[in-house]
């Protein structure tokens, strides 16, 4: 899960090279406007790893990485997808019965069986990576 905050969020069509820079709550509202039933899409992600400034003496040398090292991550993965019917539909592959039941989520609800999931007043994208 990743949690959507009022930040800005970049999105890249994927049928162009242009990248749109838009807020957290205006990703939210595009998802929540998707076409029924499991999405593909690509998450691309830049974080920033802990490090320590420097000697932690406030004596140089400071660590010329802080601040400037970054890790980026892209990963593939489905959104607004039923895990329920995904599993019954493998079983059904595999030639069993399609009879398995999930559980209700231990935290969180789902808006409106989108991507999105509210919970304690926050908002966050539920996605499965492939």
């Amino acid at each position: 899960m990743t949690q959507v905050a009022n930040q800005s969020v970049t999105m890249v069509p994927a049928a162009s090279q242009n990248v749109v820079a838009i807020r957290s709550i205006e990703l939210a509202q595009k998802l929540l406007g998707l076409r029924k039933g499991a999405n593909f899409c690509t998450i691309e992600t830049r974080t920033e790893p802990a490090i320590k400034k420097g000697s932690g003496r406030g004596l140089p040398p400071a660590n010329p990485f802080y601040g400037n090292c970054f890790k980026r991550a892209r990963v593939n993965g489905a959104i607004q997808f039923d895990y329920e019917s995904n599993v019954n539909a493998q079983r059904d592959r595999e030639g069993k019965e399609g009879d398995f039941v999930a559980k209700a989520p231990t935290w969180g609800t789902r808006i409106d069986n989108s991507c999105i999931v509210e919970y304690e007043g926050e908002y966050y994208f539920y996605f499965r990576p492939l």
